[in-house]
């Protein structure tokens, strides 16, 4: 289930990158945060996560299978 979930917040997050560019995104627990008003992230910087998440859900699978 993480490995699904690690893949299609990149997917997603790459849609909301290819469509609109900069967009607000938190990576923190909505607990944590105060309302709902999140910075704009550079694409760059979502792009890297993205990949991040990319990669620990083949090492995730890697080691399911």
């Amino acid at each position: 289930m993480h490995v699904e979930a690690l893949v299609l917040r990149a997917q997603y997050l790459f849609e909301l990158i290819r469509n609109w560019g900069d967009v607000p995104v938190s990576f923190e627990p909505a607990y944590k945060t105060i309302g709902f008003i999140y910075p704009q992230a550079e694409p760059g910087i979502l792009y890297d996560r993205l990949l991040n998440d990319l990669k620990t859900a083949i090492e995730f699978f890697a080691m399911e299978n």
